[in-house]
This record gives structure tokens, C-alpha cells and sequence, in this order.
């Protein structure tokens, strides 16, 4: 029996072009390309929400600071300005008590003056008695020669004024016709005080100084 046999070869494949691929070959990020798109896995969307909140958090604090320093601000600049208004205060105060002190010192030197003053009248006039004579004469000088007036002078005083009125023979202004000699206590030594129809004298001592401390501090005429 007579057997045929036939060499059939099966058809091959043509050899792979090394210049050709195909999409199944091709990956991107790890997966096929053009496979179906991967969806977001919980690790990214915790990494998102960590994200956010992150943000809330850095915007939060951002405008906490921004608000505490502009309260800072404002706090130190009202403390400021209650120091400023505390010194201003302060230095007011102080030039009044320093125009104060200046016052009474001014015043104080004046008193002094005047009882420096004084002082030294008292003992020219124990030096020489004769003060208040000259002091009648020269205020009975302001009248007119046939106006009355009234001369009161200390009592020890009119002593002394009299012997010169006897001394000058009658003539002189204190040998006046109408002139009233009254001795009055409360001048005292070395002053007089001449009345007439329109004017009066005062040459009291005291009251001569009390008007010169008067002028001195600006007190009164």
C-alpha cells in the first residue's frame, strides 16, 4: 500500500518589525495606554483634604496675626497717648507751682525790703528826732497858706515839734494861726496825717511802706 505523504508546512507569521509596536505594549503610569482611566485613589483625596484644610488653617492664622497686631497697635498707641497727656499734665502743674513759688518769693523779698526798711527808718529816727518835725513841715507845704487843717502827729512827737515851733520865734509853717495840733497814738513815731477843706495828707509810715510793697508786687496802689 502505497502512502502519499505530503510535507505541508503551516504558513508563518511574518517576523515582528522592530519598528513597530502595538497600543497594548504601551503604559502610562504604571497602566495600559488607552486602558480605562484610573479613578482617584483615597490617598490622593486625603492628600487634598489635607491640603485644604492646611490652607484654612495658614489663612486662619495669617488673619489672627494681622488682627493682633493691628489691636497691639492700637492698645500701645492709647497708652502713648495717655502717657503724652499724663506728661503734658505733669509739666503744667509744675510751671504753676514753679510761677507760684516765684510769686510768693517775690513777694517774700519784697516783705523783707520793707522790714529792712523800716528797720532803718526806726533808727534814723532814734538818731535824729527831729524826722517828724521836717516831715510836718514839708506836708503842710500842700496847703494853702490861709486853709484851717488839722495835724495829728504821736504824742511824743508833738513834744519835739512844739520846742521847734518856739524855736523858729513864731514865723514858719508850724506857727500856722489856723492849724489844730492833735495828739494821736495810733501814728506812730516819725509819721503824720494833715487833714484840710480838700485833700489829706497821710505821712504814716506804715502806710508809706505798705504802698511801696504794694507797688513792688503789683498788688494794689
Amino acid at each position: 500500500m502505497t502512502t502519499w505523504y505530503s510535507e505541508m508546512t503551516s504558513p508563518r507569521k511574518p517576523a515582528a518589525d522592530p519598528l513597530q509596536w502595538h497600543l497594548e505594549e504601551l503604559e502610562l503610569d504604571a497602566a495600559p495606554f488607552g486602558g480605562p482611566i484610573a479613578s482617584h485613589t483615597p490617598a490622593a483625596h486625603h492628600d487634598s483634604v489635607h491640603f485644604a484644610h492646611q490652607q484654612a488653617l495658614d489663612d486662619a492664622f495669617s488673619q489672627g496675626f494681622d488682627a493682633g497686631r493691628e489691636a497691639g497697635a492700637t492698645a500701645e498707641k492709647a497708652r502713648l497717648e495717655s502717657a503724652h497727656t499724663a506728661v503734658i499734665s505733669l509739666l503744667v502743674e509744675l510751671r504753676e507751682r514753679e510761677a507760684r513759688w516765684t510769686d510768693r518769693l517775690e513777694e517774700n523779698l519784697c516783705a523783707l525790703s520793707i522790714a529792712v526798711g523800716r528797720q532803718l527808718f526806726d533808727a534814723e529816727l532814734q538818731a535824729a528826732p527831729a524826722h517828724a518835725t521836717s516831715l510836718v513841715r514839708r506836708a503842710l507845704a500842700e496847703f494853702p497858706i490861709d486853709q484851717p487843717v488839722s495835724i495829728r502827729v504821736n504824742p511824743s512827737d508833738l513834744a519835739s515839734i512844739t520846742a521847734a515851733a518856739v524855736a523858729e520865734g513864731g514865723q514858719g509853717p508850724l506857727n500856722r494861726a489856723d492849724a489844730m495840733w492833735i495828739p494821736d497814738a495810733r501814728v506812730g513815731l516819725g509819721g503824720c496825717v494833715i487833714e484840710g477843706r480838700d485833700r489829706i495828707v497821710d505821712g504814716r509810715v506804715d502806710t508809706a511802706l505798705e504802698r511801696i510793697y504794694r507797688r513792688l508786687t503789683g498788688t494794689g496802689a
